[in-house]
């Protein structure tokens, strides 16, 4: 577990650890989920599929997923 910042572009600090163990890596691609008290952060690469169980999330049909998912 890591504390992040925000910096003074209020962009998220995460700490080195955090990346390495998520593996992060710089230009990469996230998606960030908001709920209740919270942010899920989820790398793009094709691996997240299923790590939200009854999240239904469907590309095709999110209303930004034309400016997350640019092809």
């Amino acid at each position: 577990m890591s504390v992040a910042s925000i910096d003074d572009k209020d962009r998220v600090v995460l700490k080195s650890d955090v990346r390495a163990i998520s593996g992060m890596r710089k230009g990469m691609r996230v998606l960030l989920v908001p709920s209740r008290g919270r942010i899920e952060i989820l790398l793009l690469d094709g691996s997240f599929s299923g790590c939200l169980d009854g999240f239904g999330y469907a590309e095709e049909r999110h209303e930004a997923s034309k400016f997350i998912f640019k092809r």
